[in-house]
């Protein structure tokens, strides 16, 4: 019975080596047809690069203080929709993309 149970355990690390390492041994093809984010942008968007990663920008509002709205992973500028007109009368600074 022991040895049925080594066995069972040694099939169970194979099959989950394989879910875990498997995907990455498949290639994957470059995709097709893929479109700049600047054509993408609002027109009064801005675009800057920093060591290499290209940031997408807004700035809103003019004077002082300088306020800069920052988004959370997986989020974009649509996530301060509501509080950048507000906030660029008061206030100037860029707004995330």
């Amino acid at each position: 019975m022991a040895k049925l149970g080594r066995i069972l355990l040694g099939v169970l690390i194979v099959l989950v080596l394989l879910v875990v390492v498997g995907p990455f041994l498949v290639p994957v093809r470059p995709l097709e047809g893929l479109v700049p984010p600047q054509q993408l942008a609002d027109p009064d968007s801005k675009f800057m690069e920093v060591d290499g990663l290209q940031f997408h920008y807004k700035d809103a509002g003019e004077g002082a203080p300088a306020m800069i709205l920052l988004h959370g992973f997986s989020a974009s500028e649509f996530s301060w929709r509501e509080v950048s007109w507000d906030a660029s009368c008061d206030s100037t600074g860029p707004l995330p993309g």
